[in-house]
């Protein structure tokens, strides 16, 4: 595409795929935001491998389709999803029903691989990675964030060597006003 050098953003999943953009690239990226980024202790690690990304089978029930749905919702009411306990329930609404079909729709479209990015995502130590990153990076800490990815920012400022946080509110304008502010700052 002829783009040498640029800047990258990640949310959750996809912050552990900027992190290792920026630290396996230090020549391509130029600024880096991370945004909702942790490793979890072995216990939980494997706790959320045999858990989170469950294989599913369509069965001549169509069981899969219900399984989908109630994944997609779950996912935006609880982490980890598959303990519906009230410590862990997120913060924000109920998604409409129209969202929630379009998810299950995107899961379904991807029955026999969905799984691979959620495992890789899990899999990956991202605190291992973090020192090699040379690009400044932000790391945003918005207010409603899960409590495990809050309580992390400060253990990835210290392993980065140019980091700064972001204390954010969750709405997507200030974010983007944090990042903005980011990206206009010399590298």
């Amino acid at each position: 595409m002829g783009i040498d050098r640029f800047d990258v953003y990640g949310t959750h999943t996809g912050a552990r795929i900027a992190c290792e953009l920026a630290a396996a690239y230090p020549d391509r990226i130029v600024h880096a935001v991370l945004d909702g980024i942790t490793d979890y202790g072995d216990a939980m690690r494997d706790k959320i491998l045999a858990n989170y990304a469950p294989k599913i089978v369509p069965d001549q029930y169509g069981m899969h389709l219900n399984w989908a749905f109630n994944f997609v919702r779950d996912q935006a009411l609880f982490f980890p999803h598959f303990e519906k306990i009230p410590a862990n329930r997120l913060n924000g609404p109920m998604p409409s029903p129209q969202i929630l079909h379009d998810a299950a729709l995107d899961v379904l479209k991807a029955l026999d691989t969905y799984p691979l990015p959620y495992l890789a995502a899990f899999r990956y130590r991202a605190l291992e990675r973090m020192p090699l990153i040379e690009a400044p990076v932000l790391l945003l800490k918005a207010d409603s964030e899960l409590a495990v990815l809050n309580a992390s920012v400060a253990a990835a400022a210290a392993a980065i060597p140019r980091a700064m946080i972001a204390a954010v509110a969750s709405d997507p304008a200030a974010k983007a006003g944090a990042i903005t502010a980011f990206l206009d700052t010399p590298a």
